[in-house]
């Protein structure tokens, strides 16, 4: 029994080795997908504040538009 109780403990370890592989390329797949989550969150804000200046100088020349003088 010996020797089947071995065997038995030698394929729990490969999994256990197995496992731990798959989790540290998850977490650092996972990692990678968040960073790149913070850059597009950083370049919507951008172009957030970039959308909302040109309404904002829309806004500006359409109260300063006058009718030409032979209207």
């Amino acid at each position: 029994m010996s020797g089947d109780t071995d065997q038995r403990i030698a394929e729990l370890e490969m999994q256990v080795a197995f496992l731990e592989d798959s989790l540290q390329k998850l977490s650092d797949v996972l990692y990678k997908q968040q960073k790149r989550m913070d850059e597009l969150e950083t370049g919507v804000k951008h172009y957030e504040k970039l959308l909302q200046e040109i309404q904002h100088g829309l806004r500006d020349g359409e109260d300063h538009k006058e009718r030409p003088p032979h209207y």
